[in-house]
């Protein structure tokens, strides 16, 4: 398994939780940069509750990541 940033074009569109990178825009310009736990949504063609973000241009996602394993005992 890959647990680098990779392009958010590349990302998984199975319902699987990952990691998500993307920068909060304003007026066009980037403002801050987060990270967040998501997955694919058929329902809204987006990432978890953020596809109304997306197509009017509040957040641009940038990357994404797999989830690190859990800690072992």
């Amino acid at each position: 398994m890959n647990n680098q940033w990779q392009p958010i074009e590349t990302a998984p569109k199975d319902g699987n939780d990952f990691l998500i990178s993307f920068y909060y825009r304003e007026d066009s310009e980037p403002i801050e940069q987060f990270t967040k736990i998501t997955y694919w949504s058929d329902s809204e063609k987006g990432w978890d509750g953020m596809a109304q973000s997306i197509r009017t241009g509040v957040i641009k996602p940038t990357h994404w990541m797999p989830l690190p394993n859990p800690p072992k005992k």
